[in-house]
């Protein structure tokens, strides 16, 4: 079964219905979102008030230190330099690498 992706128009309607404690059944007809589902959003709501905010996360890396990287990278420096330079894991510059 695949699993389907809620939007996140649809996850900040369901924090705003746990605000409002409301029960996990009328959650379910208001917003079409499993039950299942609801117990896991629950539990993140209550470890985190951003649980809903991964959608907008922003890259640790500005454009102009991406082009830096690119260019910098294309005369033979490796990425765990580039990591300990811009503070950043190595991961993040060897995506930022690939999708150049």
């Amino acid at each position: 079964m695949a699993r389907k992706i809620f939007s996140l128009e649809t996850k900040r309607l369901v924090q705003s219905l746990f605000d409002e404690m409301k029960k996990y059944r009328e959650i379910e007809q208001l917003s079409g979102v499993p039950q299942d589902i609801l117990r896991l959003w629950k539990a993140k709501s209550l470890l985190s008030t951003y649980w809903t905010a991964p959608e907008e996360r922003q890259s640790p890396l500005s454009t102009i230190e991406r082009e830096e990287i690119v260019k910098l990278h294309g005369q033979g420096l490796s990425c765990t330099k580039f990591a300990i330079q811009f503070g950043v894991y190595r991961g993040t510059i060897k995506s930022v690498i690939t999708q150049s």
